[in-house]
């Protein structure tokens, strides 16, 4: 496959070339060309040839008006259909003179809001400083309310080195163990202890995210009601069980 870069500035070049020697050479016939001449909706013909003249044929794209005759022309039917396109052209005009009237006023609003210099107008700046500033306040309260996130639990349930510092005393509990059950595990900083210490060990957790943050710190870790998990336990599953943080 070729790496060379398509031209089709050059391509439409050549297509308009040769498009307009079989015009000259009569090639299309009159039919062709009472077609390429027939105007559309709004005066614009078929063929044409905008991008020679962009800005003038933009304001002459801005300054056509469509007409379109809604006149049907079946016998018994057509002054019904005739009255029903009328309605239907009223309230299509209306609707997009109020979109347009909307619009409008959309954009004389950003307008005001920069300055001369194309900087955010100080009052409007501040705004938004406020709203984005209020934004972040509201996220943070409306996880904070989730008493098993892990915002809450970073916020007021301590510092993790505090954690780790406080459980490594429970760790000789477990010593010579090969499955023990954190119930309650949270972020998993028992865990990381038995690891370490060589113990093996699982958690559950009522909190996705806390499992999630678990699993990523390549500890076992499951979603599960503590009770119920216990519950449903094979007889000498497990040889111990951490439950410091389940209240």
């Amino acid at each position: 496959m070729s790496d060379a870069r398509v031209d089709l500035d050059a391509i439409l070049a050549e297509v308009r070339e040769r498009v307009r020697r079989k015009r000259e050479s009569g090639v299309y016939g009159p039919e062709v060309e009472a077609l390429l001449r027939t105007e559309l909706p709004g005066g614009r013909r078929l063929l044409s040839d905008d991008m020679k003249d962009p800005v003038g044929a933009l304001a002459e794209a801005l300054d056509d008006e469509v007409v379109y005759d809604p006149t049907s022309r079946k016998r018994f039917v057509g002054p019904v259909i005739t009255l029903a396109r009328r309605v239907v052209i009223g309230l299509v005009r209306w609707w997009m003179a109020a979109v347009v009237d909307r619009q409008e006023r959309i954009n004389r609003l950003l307008a005001a809001t920069y300055d001369v210099e194309g900087r955010l107008a100080p009052r409007f700046g501040e705004r938004l400083t406020r709203l984005e500033r209020e934004w972040q306040q509201f996220r943070e309260h409306q996880v904070a309310a989730n008493l098993h996130s892990v915002y809450f639990q970073a916020r007021f349930g301590g510092d993790e080195s505090v954690i780790r510092q406080q459980s490594e005393q429970f760790v000789d509990l477990f010593t010579g163990r090969g499955r023990v059950l954190d119930l309650g595990s949270g972020r998993g900083v028992f865990l990381q202890l038995l690891r370490d210490r060589g113990i093996g060990g699982y958690g559950v957790d009522l909190d996705p995210l806390m499992v999630a943050q678990c699993r990523e710190r390549g500890l076992e870790a499951f979603e599960a009601d503590a009770i119920a998990h216990v519950e449903s336990l094979p007889a000498r599953s497990i040889d111990g069980v951490y439950a410091r943080h389940v209240a």
